[in-house]
C-alpha cells in the first residue's frame, strides 16, 4: 500500500457507497456523520447499482479531499488528492 492511500475490498454486505463513506471517515479519524454527505459528490444509489460488476467498469471521483476509485471487482482505493496514482 502506498503512503497516503488506503485500499479497501468489499468483503461484507456493505454497499460501495457505505464503504466509501466509512473509509474516508476512517482516514479522517472521525465519525461518518462528521464528513460531507456522499450525495453532494455522487449519487450513492447509482454507485451501488454499478458495482460490483464484471470488472469492466471503474469510476473515479473526488470526495471530501480524497480521490476515490471504485473498481468493478469491488476493490476501492482512497488516496489523498495530492498523491499521484503512478507513485
Amino acid at each position: 500500500m502506498d503512503i497516503g492511500s488506503d485500499e479497501l475490498s468489499i468483503e461484507t454486505p456493505a454497499s460501495p457507497s457505505s464503504t466509501v463513506v466509512m473509509g474516508v471517515a476512517e482516514r479522517e479519524r472521525t465519525s461518518p456523520l462528521e464528513i460531507e454527505p456522499l450525495y453532494e459528490t455522487i449519487d450513492p444509489d447509482a454507485l451501488d447499482r454499478l458495482f460490483p460488476n464484471d470488472g469492466s467498469v471503474r469510476i473515479t471521483f473526488e470526495y471530501s479531499g480524497y480521490l476515490v476509485t471504485v473498481h468493478g471487482n469491488g476493490h476501492i482505493e482512497i488516496r489523498d488528492v495530492g498523491i499521484d496514482i503512478g507513485e
